[in-house]
């Protein structure tokens, strides 16, 4: 009897253990600047490639009008950019920072790795999936699951899902030239939602807000961002990012977690292996974070970087559920 009670102990602790798994925080930089700003387009080559080195980091970037009105992208929606500025208490002064919901001092070095590393390896119990798809001819569709993946003690929560254009090719008059990941439009407010996750473990909760098209938008560069976050402190407890539209259908896979790339430096292709079964997204971006090509690949595919100029590079390999980055070194003979 002895024997059986401590085995029904043993198994008690095996299950409650479970029940404590908690899954990877993806943190996120909300990065506030400006096409008028000269400041920013001296700062942010700097910062992109800091973010391109970084690995679990999702990037959104806000345009407010302050301290300069005239930004095109700001003029796109003038409300919510400046909105999202105002939240943090930092209208009026660009580039900044805000990771995972905590405002960097604008004295910070952003093109140190160190400004990223008390938000990284944290855990959380709350996993977001997140797919945008085309809702008839007028307006798209973010489908958002909130799973819970472990006992919390969490209540009401923040849900902003954020419609963003990932690389946007404009020549601002600072004389950036690429503009990464803009923010467009958020689906229900740009204060976002009151959610309460399930408290049971396993169990989810989904919301499919939808947004009128808009014809500024390139369609294949539009993917979803949600960002789950605390009321009073802001501090973001999970994110994540859909694929871009035009590739959402074929990318439902998860990565892997072994994924490697050969040969480092490469001549003529990169063989990725490692990856899960499915269909997955390679984007190569240059130091300065300018896009250079992007394909779809196949488990165990290879990517012909044969017109790529030597140098160093982030690959970004991307699912609907996971981002992960590499940097490789291209150098020909």
């Amino acid at each position: 009897m002895k024997h059986i009670k401590r085995l029904f102990v043993f198994l008690l602790l095996i299950n409650g253990g479970n029940a404590w798994t908690q899954v990877p925080q993806t943190a996120v930089v909300e990065h506030f600047t400006n096409t008028y700003c000269s400041v920013c387009a001296s700062r942010n080559p700097g910062f992109y490639s800091n973010l391109n080195q970084q690995t679990n980091v999702l990037h959104i970037a806000f345009h407010p009008s302050a301290p300069y009105a005239a930004c095109t992208l700001n003029q796109h929606n003038k409300i919510e950019n400046d909105a999202r500025t105002k939240f943090y208490g930092i209208y009026g002064s660009t580039p900044r920072l805000v990771i995972s919901g905590t405002v960097i001092p604008s004295s910070a070095n952003y093109s140190s790795a160190s400004v990223f590393t008390p938000y990284l390896g944290k855990t959380s119990p709350i996993e977001i999936k997140l797919q945008l798809t085309e809702n008839g001819s007028d307006s798209f569709m973010a489908s958002i699951q909130l799973i819970t993946r472990a006992t919390h003690m969490l209540g009401d929560l923040n849900l902003l899902v954020a419609l963003v254009e990932e690389n946007l090719a404009f020549a601002a008059p600072n004389g950036e030239q690429e503009h990464h990941d803009v923010f467009r439009k958020a689906f229900h407010s740009i204060d976002g939602i009151v959610v309460t996750p399930a408290s049971q473990v396993g169990d989810s909760i989904s919301i499919e807000p939808s947004i009128a098209k808009n014809s500024v938008w390139v369609k294949n560069q539009l993917y979803a961002m949600a960002m789950l976050s605390d009321f009073t402190t802001k501090e973001m407890v999970q994110a994540a990012r859909s694929s871009n539209l035009g590739l959402s259908n074929g990318l439902h896979a998860e990565i892997g977690n072994s994924v490697s790339v050969f040969p480092n430096p490469a001549n003529e292709f990169i063989q990725i292996s490692g990856l899960n079964q499915g269909v997955f997204l390679a984007s190569i971006y240059d130091m300065q974070g300018k896009l250079i090509r992007f394909e779809p690949i196949n488990t165990g595919g290879n990517l012909d970087v044969s017109a790529i100029p030597n140098g160093f590079y982030n690959l970004q390999i991307s699912s609907e559920y996971q981002v992960i980055n590499k940097r490789i070194s291209i150098q020909h003979p």
